[in-house]
Parts: structure tokens; C-alpha cells; sequence
């Protein structure tokens, strides 16, 4: 488990990289909005503001996982979860309200005329060089190291920089043509783009709180994998178990040997699956594989048959 310590090191570094830059876009979109205020920018710095927080919250997460040990701590994904979706929250809130006095400015003033100053666009292209830059450092470093977790951020990166473009554009027309409906269309579309950065982090809570983690796909691809692995027909699969924690996965794997199977075989079959999953799925935070007698399922069968005989015996009764 070192090799995913070692490369969950390297996922952290691009994405504090990566962070350091979300912190600077932050900081120039909010002065641009002390400067020239109007609803695209302030959309805009919301989603800034949220993405950069979230991944904060990423990056201590990362920091956990590389403290390799037995077990990830759950009490810290609950944590994690609960103040993501606070942070969320509260700050999309706090915007919501923001939107709700802009819509009622215009719907309740006929005379409302939009006041966009063009230069708040120097603020979003700022922010669209910042997103391709960190979309080129998480990107180069998939590709050097194929870690997937890095996959996943370099497009959400892209699609920041998709963001970036979109409220520049509308910021420049607004400006032009003095339309609030141009400005309201393009505000709209942004929202989307938050309610999108919400969407992981709503979805991960609620599968936590009713305690949906099982991955099913994950776990069909793992038992695929260890089909194909274990070539021994003395070793056959019992169970496998793939649990979703926050950013990981939790896997545990029960496995049928030879009774006579010495403990050195045994540990490097072990060995060999975690890599081979590890290899699969670098998001994989533990491997718990256990060993069982393959005399074990004989005795399993019979009980199984015994207890199905017993049931078919009472419903004729």
C-alpha cells in the first residue's frame, strides 16, 4: 500500500497547485466586484469561491489517505461531507439572496437599465487563463502518472474554463446592449454551473447518510479481475465488498484456498491482488483480502442444503 501512498502524494501536490491558483482567481474576481459590481461577476466569484473551498476540503482528505493505515477513518468522511455541503450551502445561499434583490430590482423598476462596465471582463479572462492553467498541470500529470483521480479534476477544470468563457461573453453583451434579458440569460447560465460543483457533494452526503456506500460496479469489476488473476483452481472467489468513503474506496475480498496453502503463498497472493487493484483503481484506500479453507465451503453447501431442506419441509407441512 506504500506505491498508493506515494501517488496519492503526487495527486495532493497537483491539486495544492491547482488550489493556489483557484485562491488567486478568488481574489482577482473579488476585487474586479468591489470595483464593478454586477450580477455575471458576482455569479462568477460564487463559483469560484465554492470550487475552491470544495477542494480544500479535497486536499485534507488527501492528506488523511496518505497516512496509510487499517482503516480509513469514517468518522472524518462523515466530517468532511457535512462541512463540504455547509460550506455550500451557506455560500450558495448567501448568493441566492443576492439574486432574489437583482430579479426583484428589475422586475419591480421599469426603468431598470443595466449598468455592466466592460473592464469586469478583464476579471473572467483572468479567471478562464487561471482554470486552462490548472486543466494543463492536472492534465500532465494524469498523463505522466495515470492516477484517475486527477482525470476527474482536470475536467472539472475544463469545464471551469467553459465557465470562464461563458461569463465573459455575457458580461461583454450585457455591456453592449445594455439588455437585462441578455444579462438574466447568461446569469442563468452560470447558476448551472454552481448547482453543478453541488451535485457530487449533495449526492455523496445522502448516499452516506442512508448508508448506500456498497459500489456494486466496482465490486463486479473486482471480482472480473480476480477471475481472470487467479489461475489456481484451489482458490475461488467467496465475497467481494466495495464500499465508496468520501473520495475512496474501502474493498474487502474473502477468497477460498487449499487448506494446505503456507502462509508465504498467502501473503503474496494478497500482495498480488492489492496490486493488480491497486493498478485498477488508484482511488482504492484499502484492500482487505481474507483467506478461508477451502474445505469450509463444503461444509457451507450442506448447511445450505440442510436449511433449504428444512423450509421446504415446513411449507408442506
Amino acid at each position: 500500500m506504500a506505491d498508493l501512498a506515494g501517488r496519492l502524494s503526487i495527486a495532493s501536490k497537483a491539486i495544492k497547485y491547482s488550489f493556489l491558483l483557484g485562491v488567486l482567481g478568488v481574489v482577482v474576481d473579488f476585487i474586479f466586484v468591489y470595483l464593478f459590481s454586477n450580477i455575471i461577476l458576482v455569479t462568477d466569484l460564487t463559483h469560484w469561491v465554492i470550487d475552491s473551498l470544495l477542494e480544500l476540503t479535497f486536499i485534507v482528505a488527501l492528506y488523511f489517505a496518505t497516512r496509510i493505515s487499517r482503516r480509513y477513518p469514517f468518522g472524518f468522511v462523515v466530517l468532511e461531507l457535512t462541512l463540504s455541503l455547509i460550506i455550500a450551502i451557506t455560500v450558495t445561499g448567501f448568493y441566492m439572496l443576492n439574486l432574489y434583490l437583482y430579479l426583484s430590482q428589475i422586475f419591480n423598476s421599469p426603468s431598470y437599465t443595466v449598468d455592466v462596465n466592460i473592464f469586469s471582463s478583464v476579471a473572467t479572462v483572468v479567471g478562464t487563463v487561471l482554470t486552462l492553467a490548472s486543466y494543463r498541470v492536472l492534465n500532465t500529470t494524469f498523463n505522466k502518472y495515470k492516477i484517475n483521480i486527477l482525470k476527474y479534476e482536470s475536467k472539472h477544470a475544463l469545464l471551469d474554463s467553459l465557465a470562464g468563457i461563458v461569463a465573459t461573453t455575457g458580461i461583454i453583451l450585457s455591456s453592449v446592449t445594455k439588455s437585462p434579458a441578455i444579462e438574466i440569460l447568461f446569469t442563468i447560465v452560470l447558476v448551472v454551473f454552481i448547482f453543478h460543483s453541488m451535485g457530487g457533494i449533495i449526492e455523496d452526503y445522502l448516499r452516506l447518510v442512508y448508508g448506500d456506500t456498497l459500489d456494486y460496479r466496482v465490486a463486479m469489476n473486482v471480482i472480473e479481475l480476480l477471475e481472470n488473476t487467479l489461475t489456481d483452481k484451489y482458490v475461488k472467489v467467496k465475497r467481494v465488498e466495495a464500499r465508496r468513503l468520501s473520495y475512496f474506496y474501502v474493498i474487502n475480498i474473502d477468497l477460498y484456498v487449499d487448506p494446505d496453502t503456507t502462509i508465504r503463498e498467502a501473503h503474496r497472493l494478497r500482495m498480488e491482488i492489492i496490486r493488480r487493484i491497486i493498478d485498477l483503481y488508484d482511488n482504492v484506500y484499502h484492500v482487505d483480502v481474507r483467506f478461508y479453507p477451502k474445505r469450509i465451503r463444503k461444509i457451507e453447501k450442506k448447511l445450505e442444503k440442510v436449511f433449504d431442506d428444512k423450509i421446504y419441509t415446513k411449507r408442506r407441512k
